[in-house]
């Protein structure tokens, strides 16, 4: 379990927490490091090391945007049990006006326990509004289906066409028959 973060070049930018969101195998998992980029903060390469128990990590280059796109108002437009897709649609703004028509969607659907289902799906853009179609896990059967409940907890993000990625928005899914 990482015990901080540190950024370097550290102005203007600052780790605001760090949680554990999944766990693996042993000495495997991963966590969620929350950084706050202040409007001031010069663009730019930086680094991001990780202190654990163990020592230091090595280095891992992060990138400050000149830009990023920003995402609101995320909702369900369809969730039915035993269709293949769960429809969403959200807000998208970008001032650099550089999202383009089909921007890259990333989702994480947690769905009772269990890893998250993750990927990433084309948006269509629309006047402002951007919808995708994820993949439905209550559909997959079989061997290495995931676990499934009626009601699932969704992160959405979106990237521009530089892939800049935009912030994250949560919702709940509640599945109908």
């Amino acid at each position: 379990m990482p015990q901080s973060a540190e950024i370097s070049p550290a102005a203007g930018v600052t780790v605001t927490g760090i949680k554990q969101v999944g766990a693996g195998q042993g000495a495997l998992g991963w966590w969620e490091i929350t950084i706050n980029v202040a409007n001031d903060a010069a663009p730019g390469n930086r680094t991001l090391t990780l202190v654990t128990p163990a020592g230091r990590s090595n280095p891992l280059p992060i990138t400050i945007a000149t830009h990023a796109p920003t995402i609101s108002a995320l909702s369900i437009v369809a969730a039915q049990t035993n269709q293949p897709a769960v429809d969403l649609q959200f807000t998208a703004a970008d001032s650099a006006s550089d999202l383009g028509d089909t921007p890259n969607v990333g989702f994480i659907l947690q769905c009772g326990v269990g890893e998250p289902e993750q990927g990433v799906v084309r948006g269509k853009v629309t006047g402002g509004v951007v919808r995708a179609s994820i993949p439905n896990p209550r559909t997959r059967k079989g061997p290495g289906a995931p676990a499934v409940a009626d009601r699932c907890d969704l992160q959405v993000r979106v990237s521009d066409s530089i892939g800049t990625e935009s912030n994250t928005m949560r919702t709940t899914v509640e599945f109908r028959n």
